[in-house]
This record gives C-alpha cells, structure tokens and sequence, in this order.
C-alpha cells in the first residue's frame, strides 16, 4: 500500500495499522491516538515545522545566557572608563 500524496500544505493523519503501514489519511486531526488515547505524534506543515523548530532555538539560546549570567553574576567588573584607560582609547 503506497503512502498518500496529500502532504501538500494541509497537515495529514496517517491511521497506521499494528505492523505499521499508512493505510488511510484524515484530512484535519492532527493526532494520532494510541490504544489509551494519549496523543504519540503530530503531522504539520513543513512550513509550521521550521517556525517551531526555530523557536525552540531561540529558547535555548535564551536559556543558555540566562545560565551564563547567573554563574557570572558574582564575577569583578570594569567601568566603561577603567575599560577605555587600560586598552588606550
């Protein structure tokens, strides 16, 4: 059974059998539901995946300053003018 050729901008379900092969498409679910019907993935437009993908990004940087300004923050510190003095500016 081939895979849909749906994938074109609208986000697409694949309803996947036990042994795992894609055996019909939805057009608007985006999840797919297990046996508990917890939600185990996701079908979005490429598009919508890089938007997140770079703000996971971002929020890592963010995440990675925030880090290194705390460890920093008890770290001696020159003034501008001490800063210009010393380099001869």
């Amino acid at each position: 059974m081939s895979f849909p050729h749906v994938f074109s901008g609208n986000p697409v379900l694949v309803n996947l059998m036990t042994y795992g092969c894609p055996t019909e498409a939805f057009g608007h679910d985006n999840f797919k539901k297990g046996s508990f019907s917890e939600k185990q993935f996701a079908v979005i437009p490429y598009e919508e995946f890089l938007k997140i993908q770079e703000e996971l990004s971002d929020y890592k940087d963010l995440k990675e300053l925030r880090q290194a300004k705390e460890a920093e923050k008890n770290a001696p510190t020159v003034s501008m003018e001490e800063a210009k003095k010393k380099l001869g500016i």
